[in-house]
Parts: structure tokens; sequence; C-alpha cells
């Protein structure tokens, strides 16, 4: 099979879509994208770079294709916070890193009515129980696919899982495994033969998981990392400190408590449907081209020690999955340190290294408590008073109110609220939504004075299963805003000046 690629300027840098129809496949691509006579790849793996083999490492920061035979492959990340979305139409197949840029170049438009936020959120649950089907109409199917290569064949479509093959038996096998697979994925990143290379940046604050991050990347030969000052509600966070003992260069700034901007900036986190809480993170923009930043995402999974081994990937939270949309148009590979060698299979070796007799002494207790990155910060170099010492939040909550969209944005948001079909069932299920949400929060705070754990994490899966996925189930502000920004998004899959890669 031939794969004609056409390159646009118009479309975000890292974005791409291949359509198989009739026995031909051809892809629209952005300026930042790799091409070879195999296919195209956006982002870096722990391989070389010249024998182009991203469908098999084990751990991939990006996004790809490969053409093989009579057979296209498209590759997603060995990690659910980037994924693929593929169309199974009546005569065609198509595959993109981007939701809107599918819908776009296929012209299909999301109805109202489904549960979207719900449907999005659930990979919180692990991979075997997300909820990824996203449409069914008279134009196909459309699915999200997670940590999986995808084989499109003479129109029939196959599904291959990623394994990883680590394994970790103390301390000091996983901090090495740690070191020579980012080392490797750096190198990828900067490899001469690229168009377009990828150099490390690392972001920090003053929690466990970002500063075990920065303390690997400055290892390896890191020197500049991004915090904000504060978090949610105005405490300190900055991870300046940090950064400065590791001897990297720190660039700090402010973390914005609502959105001000005047061109529905907000849209492409929200557009993901995973909420747009990383809205945030849009602060760093300026030092993002052209790097592959370092994140602390997924780190209670892999490193907290009162942690339950799961399913694939299950966690308590979705922050990170709304950054794909930012990552594609800014042009950045996004690396969530933790996710390196996590999986079903090393989950709960990884929580065993956690409470063996030799991490005792990095131990604090309590229930903000991880031994792991404390360890790897620590034998770093990064004092012990400079991090750590409370869990604090720092996203925005778009999916709990919409007030903290910028004005120009609400107005826009109301507009297309008030004209949705189904106003009185939607707004009857909101009232449903928000009793139930009232209940959650006196509970919540209640078990948080109390201190009763173990019976609260029954009664809240009682109730609402996954708390993680509930509170993305508003029918307005998880549903309609999600559509609402999906439209803005929309706009920028519109390419033209065309050329042939």
């Amino acid at each position: 099979m031939n794969l004609d690629v056409s390159v646009s300027s118009t479309i975000p840098k890292l974005a791409w879509c291949a359509t198989c129809e009739d026995g031909r496949a051809w892809a629209v691509c952005g300026t930042g994208v790799e091409l070879s006579e195999t296919g195209l790849v956006e982002g870096c793996w722990d391989g070389d770079f010249a024998a182009f083999d991203f469908e098999n490492a084990a751990n991939f920061f990006g996004s790809g294709l490969k053409v093989t035979g009579n057979s296209l492959c498209a590759v997603s990340a060995t990690h659910p916070i980037d994924c693929l979305f593929i169309l199974k139409g009546p005569s065609r197949v198509a595959v993109s890193n981007s939701l809107a840029f599918l819908l776009e170049a296929n012209d299909i438009q999301l109805p109202v009515g489904p549960s979207y936020g719900r449907r999005f959120a659930s990979i919180a649950n692990g991979l075997e129980n997300a909820e990824n089907q996203i449409y069914l109409g008279s134009q196909g199917e459309i699915h999200r696919v997670s940590v999986a290569n995808i084989d499109i064949r003479d129109g029939s479509v196959g599904q291959t899982a990623k394994q990883t093959s680590a394994a970790f038996d103390s301390f000091e096998s996983y901090r090495n495994y740690l070191t020579t697979t980012l080392a490797a994925v750096f190198a990828n990143g900067a490899d001469p033969a690229r168009t377009f290379p990828y150099a490390p940046l690392s972001t920090c604050s003053s929690g466990y998981d970002w500063t075990a991050c920065s303390a690997m990347a400055a290892k390896l030969g890191c020197r500049e990392g991004v915090t904000l000052r504060t978090a949610r509600g105005g405490s300190v966070d900055s991870g300046r400190a940090v950064l400065e003992a590791l001897g990297m260069d720190a660039f700090e700034f402010e973390r914005q408590s609502r959105a001000d901007a005047q061109d529905f900036e907000e849209a492409e986190f929200i557009a993901t449907g995973m909420g747009g809480e990383d809205f945030i993170y849009s602060a760093f923009e300026p030092k993002l081209g052209g790097r592959v930043v370092l994140t602390g995402f997924f780190a209670d999974a892999a490193w907290h020690i009162g942690s339950d081994p799961g399913l694939s990937f299950e966690r308590g939270d979705n922050s990170g999955a709304s950054l794909s949309e930012f990552r594609l148009r800014t042009g950045f590979a996004h690396l969530p340190m933790p996710v390196v060698g996590l999986g079903r299979n090393t989950q709960p070796s990884l929580l065993n290294i956690a409470r063996d007799s030799d991490m005792v002494p990095f131990s604090v207790g309590g229930g903000y408590d991880k031994p792991v990155p404390r360890r790897i910060a620590e034998e770093s170099g990064v004092p012990r008073a400079l991090f750590g010492t409370s869990k604090k939040a720092a996203s925005i909550l778009f999916h709990r109110s919409a007030t903290a969209l910028s004005p120009k944005s609400l107005a826009s948001f109301r507009e297309f609220r008030d004209h949705a079909p189904g106003k009185g069932v939607m707004y009857l299920r909101q009232s449903i939504w928000w009793i139930w949400w009232q209940i959650w929060r006196s509970f919540f705070y209640a078990n948080r004075k109390l201190k009763i754990r173990t019976p609260a994490k029954l009664i809240e899966r009682a109730l609402f299963q996954n708390f993680a996925v509930y509170e993305y189930s508003s029918p307005i502000t998880a549903d309609l805003l999600f559509l609402w920004s999906l439209g803005k998004v929309r706009e920028r899959y519109r390419p033209s000046d065309l050329t042939d890669g």
C-alpha cells in the first residue's frame, strides 16, 4: 500500500489524519511531523530514530503511521494521555491523533445527548473498563484507541494492545530502567537525522512527582525547567528552589485562576473531552515548542504507597489528559515519567518496591507518602524540606463551573447552550447531577474531618463507582461545553495550501 502525504501549514504542527478507501491511503499532516518512505511520526521513543520502528517501542511518546505491504498501522503512545481516534465508515476507514481533525475531515457532527464527559473520563477506570465509542450514526462509528496499534488491511481493522516487558525487583532496578529509558528517548529526540528535533524540558512543582521528574531529567543533561508559582487557592507551589538545587535554569510562570483570553484559548483543552483542567499549563507555551516535556502525571498509580494494584492505567483522576490539542498545536512531545514501565503486570512490583524495608528512610507517613520519588529526588541532591510537604492541586475546573471561562468564551458558550436541542431534558438531567454532586461534597468533607479512609472509599464506590468519572458527567459543563469547544477547535482543521510530502 502506498501512502500519499500532504503537508499543511494551516493545521496544528503535529496533527495528522489518514484515510483508507478503495485500496488507497492518503494522509494530511502538520508541518512538524517527520516523514519517511514508510510512514510518518510525531514524538520520540526509546530506540534509534533511523530505524523508524516506533510501532515496536516499549516506550513511545507521540503517534504515527507505518505502511507495511498492503496494511497500514496506526500507532498510539504507550500511555493513555495521548490516544488515537478511528472512524469505521460504510466505505472508508480514517484515523487521526485529533478527534476534531477526524470529524472535520469526514464532515461528521456529534449530536447533543450522549454523555460525552462520562465516556471520555471513563479512561480513569483502566483500559479494560473505558467507554471508547464516541459516535455511532449513518456515517459509521468512531472509537477512541489507547495504548494500542491499529492495523488496517483491505477495509478490515484489527487492534493490538501494547505490552510492557519491564521487570523490577528493587528500587535500583527500577531507577536504572527509568534512567536508560529516558536517556534513549532524549537521544532519539535529539537525533541529527530529524527534521524537527526535540530538546528535554522538565516541569516542576513543590510535590513529589514533578520533583522526581526534574531530578531524573537533570541527571541526563536537561538544563531547563518550568514551574507555576501558585496552586489552586493561592498557596505557594513553585518548584524554582528544586530546579535551582538541581543546577537547572528555572522559568517561573503565573497560574491563571480563570481564563482571560479573547480568542477562546480554553477550547483546545476542553475539546479533548477530558474537561480542560490542564489549561493552567498554557502558561508554559513560550518554552514548549520543539521539546520533550517531562511531567509527573500517573504518579499515584505508580508511586503512592497506599495504592492498590488495579486495572491497566487505572487511576483516581484524569490530570494531563486534556493537553493533546494544545500539544499538537504547540509542537512538543509529552513524557509523563511515571508511565515508564507502568502496566498491569508491573504495578504490583512497583508498589512492593515502595513498601520495601530499604525505603523506610524515605517514607514520611500520612496520606501523601511516596517513598520512590522522594528517594529519587533526595539521592539527586534535593533537600527534603523543599518538596513533598503537602499535596496541592493546580488544575482549573471547567467541568464543575463554566464561570471559569473567559468573559468572551462564557458569552459564546451560553448562546450555544441556549440554542441546544432538548433543553428541558438537559436541565432536568443537570438538576439530578447537581443533587448527587452536593451529596458527594458533603460526604467528602465529612470524610476529610473524620479520616475514615477505607469505609469512605467503599461508600464512594457504591454511590459513584468512580468519582473521577462521575464528576465529568454534568450534561451542561461536561457534555455541552465539550461540544461548544469542539466546534471552535474544528475551525483550525480546514486545511489549505497543501504540499506533497
